[in-house]
């Protein structure tokens, strides 16, 4: 494999190893071009989280790949969530994409996202709020409003201990 391809599953690897460990995720911002993986950083643990349906937190009013995200829960047609966009944009995506196809990390951002993150899916996020909430969490710059609605989340998946919250 290429020293691109390497270092590309390397970084999934990572962030396998993240999903298996965290027990609840908030994106929030990170850059959709450059980058060093599969995907955007952001985008690829959000994928992993929610197709290990452990819960995530998407605010989007930060913009990013985490307000991406969040335009494209909404329903949104977001052309840098498309394989092609990263084809035509993020250099040496078109090399990589050579490299790893034929295998089970072949780049098919489009397919991945949309069975881990269907459009209008919020209950793909697992993540205790209501359609309401993660429709606000996904457009507030509010701080606090975000601070609110993760701890919300949280607080109403957390699990139980004879019967008492912890």
């Amino acid at each position: 494999a290429s020293p691109q391809a390497r270092a590309a599953l390397a970084l999934t690897s990572v962030r396998e190893r993240m999903t298996g460990e965290c027990a609840a995720r908030v994106v929030i911002g990170g850059t959709l071009a450059p980058y060093m993986g599969r995907y955007p950083g952001v985008v690829e643990e959000a994928v992993l989280m929610a197709g290990a349906h452990k819960p995530l937190f998407v605010v989007g009013g930060f913009g990013g790949a985490g307000g991406a995200l969040a335009a494209h829960l909404q329903g949104q047609a977001v052309p840098e969530l498309t394989q092609q966009w990263h084809l035509d944009h993020a250099s040496g995506i078109a090399e990589l994409a050579g490299a790893l196809a034929g295998t089970p990390y072949a780049l098919q951002l489009d397919t991945d996202l949309a069975t881990a993150l269907p459009p209008g899916r919020w209950d793909a996020l697992h993540n205790g709020l209501s359609n309401d909430d993660n429709a606000r969490l996904a457009t507030t710059t509010d701080v606090d409003e975000v601070v609110a609605l993760v701890l919300r989340g949280l607080h109403s998946i957390a699990p139980t201990v004879n019967g008492a919250a912890t």
